[in-house]
């Protein structure tokens, strides 16, 4: 079971990540230049799904990334375990709403 926990975390994490990638060349071009890409519609949707998570969720993936902070960066909000479980989450509500 914890085998297929872990891929799946991994798997879900490469997504979100890839979505971030779009949305973040498109908020570059978008927010410097007013330019509208091939992925301003990702960019709104994205914008839409933060806004719609709780707090924790947000600051995840707000600082994951968007900001990409370095590593640790969550240390001083929570534990290991904690921080683990709370993206887990966010990135599955995160997707849920992209989805909606």
């Amino acid at each position: 079971m914890g085998d297929f926990m872990a891929k799946k975390f991994r798997e879900i994490s490469q997504m979100v990540k890839n979505i971030f990638d779009k949305y973040n060349k498109s908020r570059f071009l978008f927010e410097n230049y007013h330019q509208q890409d091939k992925n301003y519609d990702l960019y709104i949707l994205v914008q839409f799904a933060l806004n719609d998570l709780d707090e924790d969720s947000r600051r995840i993936l707000t600082q994951e990334y968007i900001h990409k902070r370095e590593s640790l960066w969550w240390n001083s909000y929570y534990s290991q375990t904690t921080y683990y479980s709370l993206k887990r989450k966010a990135m599955e509500q995160f997707l849920a709403c992209l989805k909606r």
